[in-house]
């Protein structure tokens, strides 16, 4: 799944003892290798908070390099003492992930072959 169909609100569910959630969407990578997860629903750090999108606000965890410092105040945890590696960051607009993708070269989509 690419990253605007995240933010758009695609995915898919998972059913558990009659409770409906969206399942993982898989890490989003750059063409530089870099690569971050980028989640969104109604359990999770984005807006709205639902399962249905489009998002303005989403959840970014473990990317593989920190982020820049305009992600700061997004980041559970101290920003100054805290792996920003190993972290989830809560309600990022979705432009700073974008910026973020962008700086990396851009998103590696998946061909159908």
């Amino acid at each position: 799944m690419t990253l605007e169909q995240i933010i758009a609100g695609h995915g898919e569910f998972h059913v558990l003892v009659g409770y409906r959630f969206k399942k993982t969407a898989e890490h989003v990578y750059c063409m530089d290798g870099e690569h971050l997860s980028v989640q969104a629903g109604r359990l999770l750090y984005s807006t709205p908070r639902d399962d249905s999108g489009p998002y303005a606000e989403v959840e970014v965890g473990y990317p593989s390099v920190s982020p820049p410092d305009t992600w700061a105040e997004f980041f559970e945890g101290n920003w100054e003492t805290d792996d920003h590696t190993d972290s989830v960051y809560a309600w990022v607009p979705v432009a700073l992930v974008r910026e973020f993708v962008a700086a990396h070269g851009g998103e590696v989509v998946a061909t159908d072959e």
